[in-house]
């Protein structure tokens, strides 16, 4: 490996470079129903070692209310805050090589909890749920960016 090579290679490491992630699930889901997912990844340049191939699924709760003081003229407090409500990861797969320049495809299930938040979105408040998929890697984990979902 030349010098070049070990460049890209920790370039790979920092920012998740190296492969591209994409994911394929059905975006409305029931609690409780298992879901098929298909996750594929494109390797480039070099090899890759990985120790799994996963699917995270969170949940996030965010209000946002504007209280209008009415003893005072144009003074607004404002309540902003974001929780998350549900947070797991699926393996899909474990440890794997995988060669440059090569293309792979995994499929796995997922299945939220019974008794989860649905998604909803209200005048000060919403719910929202998002899906992604990654490989486990040194560094920082290649991944499809997060998907929205929505939980019926």
């Amino acid at each position: 490996m030349g010098f070049l090579d070990k460049l890209k290679s920790v370039k790979n490491m920092v920012t998740g470079g190296g492969a591209k992630i994409s994911l394929e699930v059905d975006r409305s889901i029931a609690p409780g129903e298992r879901v098929a997912v298909t996750v594929r990844c494109q390797v480039e340049g070099a090899a890759i070692s990985a120790t799994k191939v996963y699917v995270a699924v969170r949940g996030v709760e965010t209000v946002n209310l504007v209280h209008r003081d009415s003893d005072t003229r144009g003074d607004r407090d404002r309540v902003h805050d974001t929780e998350v409500t549900f947070s797991k990861e699926f393996q899909i797969h474990g440890a794997v090589a995988l060669p440059a320049n090569s293309t792979h495809e995994w499929r796995g299930e997922v299945q939220l909890p019974s008794n989860v938040q649905p998604t909803y979105r209200g005048k000060h408040a919403k719910h929202e749920w998002e899906v992604l998929a990654a490989i486990d890697v040194a560094g920082n984990d290649p991944d499809s960016g997060w998907v929205d979902i929505t939980v019926r």
